[in-house]
């Protein structure tokens, strides 16, 4: 039975071939020749015996190796030993390059990768990281790496599963020539100038949805709104506004904006509900497609504003929960734009690669929330005219502060609550400012993967 080695971190505790060894036998090569003569010079082609300086400067020459943030260092003697394998390779390894840190970045799982560096470094020993890691991920990446057919029959037999390579999943195409061609049109913006034009007018869609949102916020047309609503119902009443002292009355002028937002609103809808029946209609997986999270969001987008106006017709004065629902709904509309955007599939990606460290932050700020939060309550019972008038409110105060947003609306009066205040802002500095490089250096590398990637690849 293969053994296990506890947790992955004490993989690195064993011997990876030392430094001081491989120099070992270089200077006792040395002193070996000049004891036999010391005046004869090194020469591997005169000693057929001997190590050759090729070999020497194989063991010597190393590749950094990044994986999600943690380095590894390899020698080339090493990874010549598995010839065919994917870091042996120097064809295979070199779209994974990086030339600013001059290493080879891969986007796969820590743990994994330290079974498959001691596979390199131990000439072929299979160690997992511990009894409860999944057995799959691990056979998975040891096929990615090109190791999978250098273990033995009895390990690929009894010790890991079949790589999921193995069985690859069934693509289904369109059929029909018309139909790819509308599906290379919705789902690859880049495949053609066709699809070019389409994904921008369907942003520019977007934009003019989103800006339709912001227009209806504004204090008039929410005024010309609730007048319109006023005349629907038969009654006749002007509506005076307090802040600027003007007499909203029902006037031509006045529903300007709101019939130029109704039309534009309804032409958003109609072109949202246009390019998802056409990119249901020619997609080849109907179930897959309706099961996507975009999907879902264009679904979410549309659907309300039907329900509301099917509810309009039935009745002059629909409930105001519906109508809290449609107008809320229509958030679903800017995150239309996520489709259109390889920088949130960067965003995605590098969020899913730093939840350790996310949740590191998270945690730390959460506990210096608590712990603040408490101390600047109780030193604030002194004043009798403090803002903190209770925990919950003192939680705010110290999450504001200590993020180092700093609103202002709660300030602490006492001595002892502003010397808080000021240990709360630099322990937000120290708890948040030693994570965000990390951060920000996966999002660059997530974004150079992104880059490389060929323009007509289909998401």
């Amino acid at each position: 039975m293969l053994p296990y080695y506890g947790k992955p971190s004490n993989l690195e505790t064993y011997p990876t071939s030392p430094k001081i060894y491989r120099r070992g036998l270089a200077k006792t090569f040395v002193r070996r020749a000049q004891r036999a003569d010391p005046e004869r010079q090194l020469n591997p082609s005169e000693d057929p015996g001997g190590i050759s300086c090729e070999t020497l400067s194989r063991r010597e020459k190393k590749i950094r190796v990044n994986v999600c943030g943690k380095p590894y260092v390899i020698t080339v003697q090493q990874l010549l030993r598995f010839p065919a394998s994917l870091l042996a390779d120097p064809e295979k390894r070199a779209p994974f390059h990086d030339e600013e840190n001059h290493e080879f970045f891969f986007d796969r799982n820590r743990t994994t990768f330290e079974s498959i560096f001691y596979f390199y470094v131990t000439n072929g020993i299979l160690v997992f990281p511990s009894k409860t890691f999944s057995l799959q991920l691990l056979a998975d990446d040891f096929y990615f790496f090109g190791l999978y057919e250098y273990l033995s029959s009895e390990e690929r037999r009894h010790s890991l599963p079949t790589p999921s390579a193995f069985f690859p999943r069934k693509v289904i195409a369109p059929k029909s020539v018309c139909q790819k061609k509308f599906w290379e049109i919705c789902e690859s913006p880049d495949s053609s100038f066709v699809a070019r034009i389409t994904t921008l007018f369907s942003l520019m869609v977007i934009l003019l949805a989103i800006a339709i949102l912001c227009i209806e916020s504004l204090p008039s047309v929410r005024n010309s709104n609730l007048v319109e609503e006023v005349i629907d119902s038969g009654v006749h009443l002007n509506i005076s506004t307090n802040q600027n002292n003007a007499i909203v009355t029902h006037d031509s002028n006045s529903f300007t904006v709101k019939h130029f937002t109704s039309r534009a609103e309804e032409f958003c809808i109609a072109w949202f509900t246009l390019e998802l029946i056409i990119r249901f209609l020619v997609s080849p997986e109907k179930r897959r497609f309706l099961l996507k999270f975009l999907n879902i969001v264009d679904i979410a987008a549309i659907l309300p504003f039907y329900i509301y106006l099917v509810v309009s017709e039935k009745s002059k004065a629909p409930p105001v929960y519906l109508i809290k629902i449609f107008h809320l709904s229509k958030i679903f509309q800017v995150l239309k734009v996520s489709r259109y955007a390889s920088t949130m599939i960067v965003l995605k990606k590098t969020v899913t690669a730093c939840l350790s460290d996310l949740w590191t932050m998270v945690s730390l700020t959460l506990t210096g929330t608590i712990l603040f939060g408490i101390l600047v309550y109780y030193c604030e019972t002194w004043d009798q005219e403090t803002e903190f008038r209770s925990i919950p409110h003192s939680f705010w105060w110290a999450v504001v502060t200590i993020t180092t947003v700093g609103y202002g609306d709660m300030v602490p009066n006492t001595l002892g609550g502003k010397i808080l205040g000021g240990l709360c802002t630099i322990s937000g500095v120290i708890f948040i400012t030693p994570l965000l490089p990390i951060i920000y250096n996966k999002f660059v590398r997530f974004q150079k993967l992104e880059d490389s990637k060929p323009l007509c690849q289909c998401r």
